[in-house]
């Protein structure tokens, strides 16, 4: 095989969902190991052969993360614990099309990536097996479709066995990324970062006070937030390898959680560059935002103000909820008459790759704008104008090249970039911002 080919299967086999808890350095000795021995293999059979050298029994007969999992899928092995299981009789068909009912367990089981449902439809065949709070293993199992998300189901041929607590831990162990990549997985992760900053705090949970540690951490694609409820001592602008950590969402970006089943080793300082150079934002492009997940903090992009949206220049708020009002109502409390006064630019942002929502708070719009909101509010009603603000920011913004800091987040709405700060690019791109308009309106 030639080495290109090599690197394209490496490639492949990697992206396995059984393999991502696997070095990436293991896999490519292993496949250069099976390559130097000059057996004639079929692309597939290479691919096999890595897998057969690799991995343990359980995963080479399908065994999944839970996160992995999709509907429809067959003869697939998970390892989980059960949070909860209850006996249920459903109604179904037998062979003859005859309604008959039907025993089976119905339940929800985690393995640390995430809780699906699952129905075992012969439960006699497991007496004293299937219970709450002990790990079990399932072989042969398949999937259906429950509420847009898989359910595990058994058949004749599946198998379940009570499984050590700690081949459950094992799984904790994830595949290394980078922080970009934290937007696109739902599986414990291992992260080479350094600490940029790190608190103590005391803080009240169920009643009990409880000592949690929180901070930001980065590498050479962006930083991103942690939470520790275990202490590792971790110490400012140190680097180390976080392996078992598990992502959230909070106000729809991700952040980090790190628990007693997390390990983390301390690295040499030479495995990332300065927290100075980490703590700049990272320059993207909006293209690599949808690629990596579209949720990312602290990005710079530069482009182009290409549309204005609705909602833009002097606005005013609920006092109760902070909702933008409409035509002086709030959808949650109706009928308001001492607005608070903001001022937003929502637009679409181009940079030539892609576009973007881009909501500039009050700070960064005083700051492009060159005016106070208390100004703009001074020219209300002046010559019957409304909204003085708006005016400025089509004259002004519309169409002009502009370099912005921010964050982007990603909802059930869609993918917006918050900007934290923006300034105007002196470059004369005006024939560029020509051409990306004229491809809109083509």
């Amino acid at each position: 095989m030639q080495k290109e080919q090599i690197a394209s299967l490496i490639e492949e086999i990697a992206r396995m969902p059984e393999m991502r808890n696997v070095p990436r350095e293991q896999i490519e000795a292993t496949a250069n190991e099976i390559a130097n021995k000059d057996i004639c293999l079929t692309p597939e059979e290479f691919k096999r052969a890595i897998k057969h050298r690799i991995l343990p029994a359980s995963a080479k007969s399908g065994m999944l993360w839970l996160s992995d999992l999709k509907p429809n899928m067959h003869s697939i092995s998970v390892v989980g614990k059960i949070l909860f299981v209850s006996e249920e009789t459903l109604s179904v068909r037998d062979d003859k099309e005859n309604v008959v009912e039907k025993k089976v367990l119905k339940g929800l089981i985690s393995d640390n990536t995430k809780k699906l449902n699952f129905v075992i439809w012969n439960p006699d065949k497991y007496p004293n097996v299937v219970e709450k709070g002990k790990v079990l293993k399932f072989t042969n199992v398949y999937t259906t479709a429950w509420r847009d998300e898989p359910q595990i189901n058994t058949s004749d041929k599946s198998e379940i066995e009570v499984a050590d607590e700690d081949q459950l831990a094992n799984r904790r162990y994830g595949t290394k990324i980078k922080i970009r990549d934290l937007a696109s997985v739902n599986y414990p992760v291992t992260l080479e970062v350094r600490v940029l900053s790190v608190e103590k705090k005391e803080v009240t949970v169920d009643g009990k006070e409880k000592v949690l540690y929180s901070g930001v951490v980065g590498d050479d694609t962006g930083q991103v937030k942690f939470t520790a409820w275990f202490d590792f001592d971790l110490k400012e602008n140190e680097v180390v390898r976080i392996n078992g950590a598990y992502k959230k969402v909070w106000k729809d970006l991700p952040t980090i959680v790190i628990d007693e089943k997390t390990t983390v080793e301390r690295l040499s300082d030479k495995t990332l560059p300065p927290a100075h150079e980490l703590i700049k934002p990272v320059e993207v492009l909006i293209e690599d935002i949808y690629e990596y997940g579209a949720s990312m903090s602290n990005v710079k992009l530069e482009g182009f103000i290409i549309e204005i949206k609705s909602g833009s220049g002097l606005i005013f708020r609920c006092p109760d909820c902070g909702l933008v009002l409409k035509e002086g109502t709030c959808k949650n409390h109706g009928l308001v008459t001492n607005g608070e006064p903001d001022m937003r630019i929502k637009a679409v942002f181009d940079d030539g790759t892609g576009a973007i929502i881009a909501v500039f708070p009050r700070n960064v719009c005083e700051k492009l704008l060159g005016k106070s909101i208390s100004e703009y509010q001074a020219l209300i009603g002046k010559s019957g104008i409304t909204n003085p603000a708006l005016i400025d920011i089509n004259t002004n913004l519309l169409g002009k090249a502009i370099q912005v800091v921010g964050n982007v987040s990603t909802s059930e709405l869609g993918t917006t970039l918050l900007v934290k700060d923006a300034q105007n690019v002196n470059t004369d791109m005006k024939i560029e911002a020509q051409k990306i308009l004229s491809e809109m309106e083509a």
